[in-house]
């Protein structure tokens, strides 16, 4: 088994990784696994994007609900960009 596929059994310090991967692939039935689990739904990634960032960037409707139902922040900028 991959290591991003164990995280979904059971992750801590991971599962803000496997929740950027299920978001911006649209698995929304991981996506509330994760979020019922305790990942924290406003995690950034390296480059500052959210969950919620990656799932809009592709289009991942199903997911973008679920994020939305776990609490996402529809107005959440991405982390260390600031506007002009």
């Amino acid at each position: 088994m991959s290591r991003q596929a164990s995280c979904l059994l059971g992750c801590s310090t991971e599962d803000s990784l496997t929740l950027h991967i299920a978001s911006r692939s649209g698995n929304a039935v991981a996506v509330g696994v994760l979020l019922q689990a305790g990942a924290a739904v406003e995690v950034t990634d390296s480059e500052g994007h959210t969950p919620l960032h990656g799932a809009a960037f592709n289009g991942q409707a199903a997911a973008i609900v679920a994020l939305l139902r776990g609490g996402a922040a529809p107005d959440a900028e991405r982390a260390g960009v600031t506007r002009p």
